[in-house]
């Protein structure tokens, strides 16, 4: 876990310098080497965000496919919608924007939808 922790803090020290391809090869270290969890998870979002403010849109629709997103589905799927709305589908976008707002916890204490 330590090497994700880590992969994880040089990604954001990257992003925080503007580097995303050194922020994106950190975090697909994380996804390619840490087992399924939350460290796989919060490094596919991650990628998925610069995928999408460099307008990679099909690739990171594909970072964002995964089987189990545990307590993570809600964040995924706004991703998503924000990807789809970059793309000019508001249909799509609305869908898994409403999707994601059924699924959310309604009682945590940070809401974003």
């Amino acid at each position: 876990p330590y090497a994700s922790l880590a992969a994880l803090a040089l990604a954001k020290e990257a992003v925080d310098k503007n580097d995303h391809e050194l922020a994106l090869k950190n975090l697909k270290w994380v996804v390619d080497h840490a087992p399924e969890g939350e460290f796989n998870l919060v490094a596919r979002i991650r990628a998925a965000r610069i995928m999408l403010a460099k307008k990679n849109h099909t690739e990171a629709i594909k970072m964002l496919e995964v089987k189990d997103m545990d307590g993570y589905e809600p964040l995924f799927l706004e991703l998503k919608g924000d990807i789809f709305m970059e793309q000019n589908k508001p249909d799509d976008a609305k869908k898994v924007y409403v999707d994601a707002f059924k699924k959310i916890d309604k009682k945590a204490v940070q809401h974003p939808l």
